[in-house]
């Protein structure tokens, strides 16, 4: 998985930022830190398997995703392992 992002950091343009996350929460993470250290963002695009998905900027305000997207992992383990 690739995380391309692009943006300003104080009023520089930083127009590709390439990051390597072992997966997509931590994906998340790494561009909510950006976020959250004052990094401005423009384009958020993750790229896995030859397939890419744009994501809003603005859905990433510096708060973790990890806490709401474990929780949403497990209700559908539980849906699906149920029988």
């Amino acid at each position: 998985m690739l995380v391309i992002v692009s943006g300003f950091l104080r009023g520089v343009e930083c127009p590709y930022l390439v990051l390597c996350p072992e997966d997509i929460v931590a994906a998340c993470e790494y561009v909510n830190d950006l976020a959250g250290s004052g990094f401005s963002l423009t384009r958020v695009q993750f790229k896995d398997d030859g397939f890419y998905l744009d994501l809003p900027p603005e859905i990433f305000d510096g708060q973790s995703f990890r806490e709401p997207m474990t929780q949403l992992q497990s209700r559908w383990r539980h849906l699906i392992e149920a029988p």
